[in-house]
């Protein structure tokens, strides 16, 4: 029960009250069961003040101080919050609902267990709060601050959570089920077995996370950054990775059945028993930024590129399991990419394998190199050489050593040819230059070069 003394000076008023307050600071107030349901206390200095399982409900409790404050088994749904500090308070087992407040401090606060079902919150600071075990279902919490909290085992399903901060937080075994966590930052959080499905994770943040058994059913991590995080043995059945970065990513015995990995940056990837069944894998770079762009269309294929390119020496081993794999080589980014798509279409329809060799700028030894590694995998060549000034020199160079590699130039009408063609036109295996036009080239390339190019293998 409340402390007499300490209620009457508190039904005197804000003034009174932050006035005694202020000459009384070594007092800690017992208001403990207090009753003032749709009172306003706006302002009023509840620090180190004892408020258990009072009762505050629907009241105005806008730029209050709450530091270091009892609100055990509290009821403080439906109030206003907004600018509100309850730093280092504990709300265990507090009643929020449908709470509302705009910059509302929870520096270190103890809300284990608390109700903030359907409140709305944004721009808060949940910074080393304890969150475990708390119910949050459908709040909007949008723009805040979880960094470093514990949200063990927390219902945040469907919550609004756009643009918030997780950095280093624990978030085991919580279940965030159809939650909108665009561009959040999950660095180096922990993430073990949590429930992320059908959430919308756009351009969300997990660098070094530990997602270890994270379920991600239907997820949209489109342009989401993954690198160093681990998601061995997690879901991420029809997950969309469109655009992700998986760089240096754990995903061994992860399954992906049915995912869409598109356009997605993949360089130290590992992927060790993971499933693919049903998935759609296009566009996958592996190589690093400072790097020949090199995309495939498979990651077992982007792998086993990958170490052909890193471990030469294995590659007289495999030598003769290298026919089915197509080394097309031109500028597909931006201007190009309908030409590299009908180009992939029709070789997958012949069951061969496009590993795609984008130039930038680059060129000189290291292109060079690229270029030979994977012209000795390579069933032929297909090279597009439309307004490409660096593809000539590294392929003449490849052209001139490889008498067994057939290759088959390309140039879209209009354009003209480099001052070297000549030079590699003379070879014998270099087949006549084919001009196309962008609209014809599907039917071009499926009806009339593919199968010229196979009846002279054969």
């Amino acid at each position: 029960m409340a402390n007499p003394e300490h209620l009457s000076i508190f039904k005197k008023g804000r003034e009174a009250w932050n006035l005694w307050r202020e000459e009384h600071p070594e007092i800690h107030p017992d208001l403990s069961g207090l009753s003032a349901p749709e009172a306003d206390l706006d302002g009023f200095h509840f620090e180190a003040c004892d408020l258990s399982r009072s009762d505050l409900r629907k009241c105005r409790l806008r730029q209050c101080c709450f530091r270091e404050s009892d609100l055990f088994q509290a009821y403080l749904s439906e109030t206003d919050l907004s600018g509100s500090d309850f730093e280092a308070a504990v709300l265990r087992q507090a009643d929020l609902r449908n709470a509302q407040g705009l910059d509302v401090n929870f520096r270190k606060a103890g809300l284990n267990s608390a109700r903030l079902e359907e409140a709305v919150l944004e721009e808060s600071n949940f910074y080393g709060a304890d969150l475990s075990q708390v119910s949050a279902f459908r709040s909007n919490l949008s723009r805040s601050n979880f960094s470093d909290a514990d949200l063990s085992k927390v219902d945040f399903r469907e919550i609004d959570a756009e643009d918030c901060q997780f950095l280093n937080a624990d978030l085991f075994k919580a279940d965030l089920s159809g939650s909108e966590l665009s561009r959040c930052d999950f660095s180096g959080a922990s993430l073990f077995e949590t429930q992320l499905g059908q959430c919308t994770l756009k351009e969300a943040v997990f660098a070094n996370a530990k997602m270890a058994g994270a379920y991600l059913y239907r997820a949209n991590l489109k342009d989401a950054l993954l690198t160093f995080a681990d998601l061995s043995s997690s879901c991420l059945v029809e997950a969309s990775l469109d655009g992700a970065d998986l760089r240096e990513a754990i995903l061994v015995e992860a399954n992906l059945e049915k995912a869409i990995l598109a356009n997605c940056l993949i360089h130290g990837v590992s992927t060790w028993k993971a499933k693919y069944d049903g998935s759609m894998q296009r566009n996958l770079i592996i190589s690093r930024y400072d790097e020949p762009v090199i995309k495939v269309d498979q990651l077992e294929i982007a792998q086993f590129i990958y170490l052909l390119l890193y471990n030469p020496a294995i590659k007289s081993v495999l030598d003769k399991l290298t026919t089915r794999i197509v080394l097309v080589l031109g500028d597909f980014d931006g201007r190009g990419e309908d030409i590299s798509d009908a180009i992939r279409e029709a070789l997958q329809k012949r069951e061969l394998m496009p590993v795609f060799l984008h130039f930038r700028e680059y060129s000189g030894a290291y292109a060079h190199e690229t270029v030979d590694a994977l012209a000795d995998l390579a069933r032929y060549v297909i090279a597009d050489v439309s307004g490409v000034e660096s593809i000539p020199a590294e392929l003449a160079a490849t052209i001139e050593s490889r008498r067994h590699l057939l290759v088959q130039p390309l140039l879209q009408s209009g354009q003209e040819l480099w001052r070297m063609y000549d030079f590699i036109a003379k070879y014998s295996w270099v087949r006549p230059l084919i001009r196309f036009k962008r609209e014809e080239f599907p039917a071009l390339i499926d009806k009339e070069i593919l199968p010229a190019l196979e009846a002279a293998i054969r």
